[in-house]
């Protein structure tokens, strides 16, 4: 991270680290959110460590996430460690071999670190938001997902305030490999539900998808959208089942196939597929539910039922709605 700090500096930009900058007696938090929202990216090192709960660095990521002007980019430092979901749509430069390289001597490290700074000056030096390219990118371009980057952007700027009964009851249920694969929170309108959705998608570290409904934007119920954007987060976190539907004859026809055929092709017969091996238990989040609407619910719950109750044992849902009796 220094060494990067370093060639940034050198390359006439301006980094900003939180203890460098930070002196004894300064309000901490208060510097450090000033930092974030003062800065035009954000560069968010990915480890076990830093993604920890509680940790400080998955706070920063939060209020940089709910930042108007700040843009975040992941690095990868640790092979296999989990990207919050909030960011995990963001193509990632995998910098996680760096030890190894290092070891490998100076001149095999120095043309891989060149390199991969590079790639970094490319992104941050681009006003276009181009994405490092690679896996997610591709898969991006292919399902076409809908994003919910606004929709958080808009939901971080606002804290979390109490609910920690509910945080503990959703630890509970995820603590019991028994109990149902739904839990269901009902709660009236203004009750800060898509607030905790936002929150357990961001600290919940083995969430996979977070989906938002909106009355007022068909995108997000459009059924065939909602497949396409569960699948295309899962892929995110789940290598191998990126590696399988990434496969171009797989994906080739995913946007000519009905809703019970592309349920069917890209979620539950490859996600069926895959080795269960005693895996970890993943959540997928789905907020406000109710606001699907009258004229399209009764298709649409028929089908997420459908969509729940056949999807492998590991994934479970958490799903939030106003308590409207349809």
């Amino acid at each position: 991270v220094l060494m990067i700090r370093d060639k940034l500096k050198e390359r006439g930009h301006l980094p900003w680290i939180d203890y460098a900058e930070i002196k004894a007696g300064d309000d901490w938090r208060m510097k450090i959110t000033k930092g974030i929202r003062e800065s035009k990216d954000f560069l968010a090192f990915i480890s076990e460590y830093s993604t920890r709960v509680p940790g400080v660095c998955l706070d920063e990521i939060s209020i940089g996430l709910g930042s108007k002007s700040c843009r975040i980019q992941t690095i990868i430092l640790e092979k296999g460690v989990s990207i919050p979901n909030s960011i995990s749509r963001v193509q990632w430069l995998d910098m996680s071999d760096w030890f190894e390289i290092y070891e490998a001597g100076e001149a095999i490290w120095n043309k891989w670190f060149d390199e991969k700074m590079t790639a970094l000056y490319e992104i941050i030096e681009n006003n276009k938001y181009e994405e490092f390219s690679g896996e997610i990118l591709k898969l991006e371009k292919i399902l076409n997902p809908y994003s919910s980057e606004l929709r958080l952007k808009l939901i971080f700027r606002e804290e979390m305030v109490g609910r920690q009964w509910i945080i503990r009851k959703v630890d509970e249920w995820l603590r019991l490999s028994d109990t149902s694969k739904t839990f269901f929170l009902v709660g009236a309108p203004g009750t800060g539900k898509s607030v905790l959705a936002a929150y357990l998608s961001h600290y919940l570290h083995n969430c996979i998808a977070t989906f938002f409904f909106e009355w007022n934007n068909s995108d997000t119920y459009n059924f065939k959208m909602f497949l396409k954007s569960l699948a295309f987060q899962i892929a995110c976190s789940e290598s191998d089942y990126r590696e399988r539907i990434l496969d171009e004859r797989y994906l080739v026809d995913v946007n000519t196939m009905s809703s019970d055929d592309l349920l069917n092709y890209l979620l539950l017969i490859p996600l069926n597929g895959l080795i269960d091996g005693q895996r970890e238990q993943k959540v997928v989040i789905i907020d406000a539910i109710d606001e699907v609407g009258e004229d399209k619910s009764n298709h649409f719950f028929f089908l997420l039922k459908r969509l729940i109750d056949r999807m492998p044992s590991w994934i479970r849902f958490i799903i939030t709605s106003r308590p409207e009796v349809n």
